[in-house]
């Protein structure tokens, strides 16, 4: 390999004095015989342009892998050069410009072998003669990538039948354009300013820039704007990971940690990742901060907005997603305001059963809006509210649980209920009850309407005409 380095900065040299397209061409042609016969894969090159020592431009370039089969093609790749070090294997480049570029691996076997090893052997830091023994470290001022492909294909990997199928990937489309591109060691970090693609299961990233950082820990995305579809994120992002195989199960073994301001988040596109929310087309308002995995996620500082009119503010911790009806929910809310018809709403878009939404009260439409502030532990079909609740129709302080009662398709209440002035007479729908103040224990059962209620307490006034 130190030959044919020496070998092509060589006769790049002298090409570059002598100015000739075709002698250069030539020269390229057999240093990618050459390589063939090294890498025991065919290397084509139709032509090679190389001018003032640090500009070379290759067009028509292919490498095969050793079944035959394209790995990497490109219909013009330029690259401009501005410090090359092979001893201590490190490279400075200004500018860097794939078109065309179709690049498509394939693992060969079940223990991870991949299509490409032969050429990341070959080319890997042991195989340079470095007297340092350092390893890579590649700089380039500017990159691009132009209307170009990527595609994966492990076949010893299951389908998945929805969403991206991370094991056998097909990106179209791909437009790139990033500076301050550092490759050292396991790390990377890029400045992106636009990326854009196509995925074969229909996820089309419209744009993504980002302070990017990629290392064995994680991805990690600092001021990122990101727009896919419905989805509109912005602020700070990463992905925390132990080994790339991680994210075959996305769900439970990669962690967020993420802080969004003003951000929208559809439903539908998480579902490219996590196929429970596949075409559940809803759209989430969202700012915060969240960490853990989708299946053990908590949130701080919470503000979610849906729906609309329903907003949410406060503390959650949330186990069992993407399951919704099997998530426990541990929410401290300091605000919660909504109505009958937005819940009933939310509820058939995000439920897969949505009996517990059917069979609101209608005593809740009567409530008008509802503010409530205080805690909500349990499930969406069993749940403790604890706090106050202010309607239209006065304040509740509460300390209820709800159970949905699915086999009877009515809903259960239990648990303590204080009333101030609370016009209770709106609520029944019986005009000639008014106001109550009242601290009681209840048992009440409901489908769409009341349907009985056992009540035990203290009356201390009820206004009746």
């Amino acid at each position: 390999m130190a030959f044919l380095a020496l070998f092509l900065l060589g006769g790049i040299l002298i090409l570059s004095i002598s100015q000739s397209s075709y002698l250069q061409t030539k020269l390229a042609q057999y240093a990618a015989s050459y390589l063939s016969d090294e890498l025991n894969a065919e290397v084509k090159i139709d032509k090679l342009e190389v001018d003032f020592f640090n500009k070379l431009k290759l067009n028509g370039f292919v490498i095969y892998d050793q079944w035959g089969d394209t790995l990497v093609a490109t219909e013009s790749f330029l690259l401009s050069i501005e410090r090359f070090n092979f001893r201590k294997n490190r490279f400075r480049l200004g500018a860097i410009e794939l078109v065309g570029a179709d690049i498509r691996l394939r693992q060969t076997d079940s223990l991870g072998g991949m299509n490409s090893d032969f050429l990341t052997n070959y080319f890997s830091p042991e195989s340079v003669e470095s007297d340092s023994g350092t390893s890579l470290t590649l700089r380039v001022k500017q990159a691009s990538i132009v209307n170009s492909r990527f595609s994966y294909s492990n076949d010893f990997g299951g389908f998945a039948e929805t969403g991206i199928d991370f094991n056998h990937l097909d990106a179209r489309a791909i437009n790139l354009s990033v500076n301050d591109f550092l490759l050292m060691n396991d790390s990377l970090l890029v400045n992106i300013e636009t990326f854009r693609l196509d995925e074969r299961s229909g996820f089309a990233l419209k744009n993504l820039a980002a302070d990017f950082r990629l290392n064995t820990e994680g991805v990690f995305f600092q001021n990122l704007g990101l727009d896919i579809g419905g989805t509109s994120l912005h602020g700070d992002l990463a992905f925390l990971h132990n080994s790339w195989s991680d994210y075959q199960n996305f769900t439970t073994d990669v962690e967020w940690d993420a802080s969004f301001d003003e951000s929208q988040i559809n439903l539908n596109d998480l579902g490219y990742f996590t196929p429970q929310f596949y075409e559940l087309d809803f759209p989430v308002h969202i700012s915060g901060k969240f960490s853990g995995t989708v299946a053990n996620l908590k949130g701080r500082n919470m503000v979610v907005t849906a729906g609309n009119r329903s907003v949410l503010k406060g503390n959650v911790d949330l186990m069992g997603l993407p399951e919704i009806e099997s998530t426990f929910i541990d929410f401290r809310i300091r605000q919660l305001s909504s109505d009958y018809n937005d819940i009933e709403f939310i509820g058939e878009q995000v439920a897969s059963n949505t009996s517990i939404f059917k069979s609101l009260p209608i005593e809740l439409e009567r409530a008008g809006s509802i503010f409530f502030e205080g805690s909500f532990t349990g499930f969406t079909k069993d749940f403790v509210a604890y706090g106050s609740l202010i309607t239209e129709a006065g304040v509740l302080n509460l300390d209820l649980n709800l159970k949905d009662d699915s086999l009877n398709n009515q809903l259960i209440y239990t648990g303590g209920l204080n009333a101030r002035s609370f016009n209770i007479g709106r609520i029944l729908d019986i005009p000639e009850l008014g106001e109550v103040t009242a601290a009681v224990d209840v048992l009440a059962f409901s489908k769409e309407t009341l349907v009985s209620a056992d009540i035990d307490g203290e009356i201390s006034s009820l206004k009746y005409a």
